[in-house]
């Protein structure tokens, strides 16, 4: 009897090392719980709104916008004005069919992302059945066409970091890939 008395002392003297670890845990899992049951603002899985079917004119309207970052910025995404109102096309951003309306944006960010594939699928990326046509077409909004051109195998060019240093027209990728609609 003492000697089971002894094992279970120890064996929970050694576990109270632990309590830190676990104390630490349960605040890390308190943290993404309040991520997932955190309920956005926007909808953006909301099958109402606007969805007029064609493209948007892009005649944008601030009216009385105030826009702060929230204190943490960890993602990329879209934000809504502290104060006042949005408009494209006549509308409230807010009035509009979330998934429509973000399929009429393109994003350009300030760190492009490339892939080791070609030029061509790089900037297919993320975006499925974008014909050649439409490819060269971005390209050329962006004035990255006639570079491309002549590199020895055009848009089926792998991207290799001797391509990226040798020209700065990769720093249009972003507006390249914003274009593709």
């Amino acid at each position: 009897m003492f000697l089971n008395i002894l094992v279970a002392a120890t064996t929970v003297g050694q576990c109270i090392n632990y309590l830190d670890i676990f104390a630490i845990g349960r605040g890390a899992a308190a943290a993404i719980y309040n991520v997932i049951e955190r309920v956005p603002g926007i909808d953006s899985y909301r099958e109402t709104g606007l969805n007029p079917g064609k493209r948007l004119t892009g005649s944008i309207e601030f009216r009385n916008v105030t826009f702060s970052y929230p204190s943490r910025q960890d993602v990329q995404r879209f934000y809504d004005p502290d104060s006042g109102a949005i408009l494209v096309d006549g509308h409230s951003i807010k009035d509009y069919n979330m998934k429509w309306y973000r399929s009429q944006l393109g994003v350009v960010s300030q760190e492009p992302i490339l892939f080791n594939t070609t030029i061509a699928e790089n900037i297919r990326y993320g975006r499925d059945g974008v014909t050649q046509k439409e490819l060269e077409e971005a390209c050329r909004l962006a004035n990255a066409h006639h570079f491309i051109s002549r590199l020895p195998n055009q848009y089926d060019t792998i991207i290799s970091k001797r391509i990226l240093v040798t020209s700065k027209r990769f720093q249009n990728y972003p507006l390249i890939k914003s274009q593709r609609k």
